[in-house]
C-alpha cells in the first residue's frame, strides 16, 4: 500500500534532489487545506515554485483538500485507493491515526546528512514533540498557530494582582481569573482577567 509523509514538500529537498539527479523527473503530489483567510492558495503554489526553481528535477503538484476534516479524510482515501499524495499537511492530533491505518512513512529515514539534522533540530522542541511518538517523527511542523496570552490590567488592579506579571502556569492562571471582586461568574468565564489559549497549549514558554 503506498503510503504518505506528513509534512510540507519542502522538507524532501536532499532527498528527492539526489533521487531526481539519477533518475526520470520526480513529481510530489501535496494535499494541502485551508482554514485561514487571505490568499493562501496562491501562496502554497508560489512555495511550489520557488521549489521547483530550486530543484529543477522535482515537479511539485499542490492540491488543495479543503477544511482539515477533509483533507485527513481525503488522504485516508487515497491511500487505500493506492493513490496516496507523496506529502499532506495535516493535524497533529491526526498522527495516531494515519500510523494506525499504515498511512504514514516516518521522516527517520531520511534524515541523513549533518544538514537534515540541523534543519530538523530548528525547529520549538515543542512543536516536534507532538508529530513523534515510538522513536519516530511522523510529521514536520509547518503553519503552526501561535499562541497569544492577553491580560485585563485594570481587572489585575482590582483584584490587587501584579499589573505587569502574567500567569506562567495553568496553575497560575487559575486563580487569577477568578480573583476579581467586581466580576460576575459569568462575565468572568467570558470576559475575566485572563483569556484561556486552546485547550493543551502551554503557556509562559516560547517551546509552545
Amino acid at each position: 500500500m503506498k503510503r504518505l509523509f506528513c509534512g510540507l514538500a519542502g522538507f524532501l529537498t536532499s532527498a528527492l534532489s539526489a533521487l531526481a539527479l539519477a533518475q526520470a523527473p520526480v513529481e510530489i503530489s501535496f494535499y494541502y487545506p485551508v482554514a485561514v483567510g487571505g490568499p493562501i492558495t496562491k501562496i502554497v503554489d508560489g512555495l511550489a515554485a520557488d521549489f521547483e526553481k530550486e530543484n529543477p528535477g522535482i515537479k511539485v503538484r499542490p492540491i488543495y483538500a479543503g477544511s482539515y476534516q477533509e483533507s485527513i479524510t481525503k488522504a485516508l482515501t487515497a491511500v487505500k485507493g493506492g493513490d496516496a499524495p507523496t506529502t499532506a499537511v495535516l493535524l497533529s492530533t491526526d498522527m495516531f491515526t494515519l500510523i494506525d491505518e499504515d498511512a504514514v512513512v516516518p521522516f527517520d529515514g531520511y534524515l541523513k546528512t549533518p544538514e537534515d539534522q540541523a534543519w530538523v533540530k530548528g525547529f520549538y522542541p515543542a512543536f516536534m514533540e507532538n508529530s513523534q511518538t515510538g522513536g519516530k517523527t511522523w510529521g514536520i511542523p509547518f503553519q503552526r498557530s501561535t499562541i497569544v496570552l492577553y491580560w485585563n490590567k485594570e481587572m489585575f488592579k482590582d483584584a490587587g494582582l501584579d499589573l505587569n506579571k502574567a500567569p506562567a502556569t495553568w496553575d497560575e492562571m487559575a486563580p487569577m481569573r477568578r480573583s476579581s471582586p467586581s466580576a460576575t461568574p459569568r462575565a468572568r468565564s467570558r470576559n475575566g482577567a485572563c483569556r484561556f489559549p486552546h485547550p493543551g497549549s502551554r503557556i509562559g514558554s516560547s517551546r509552545a
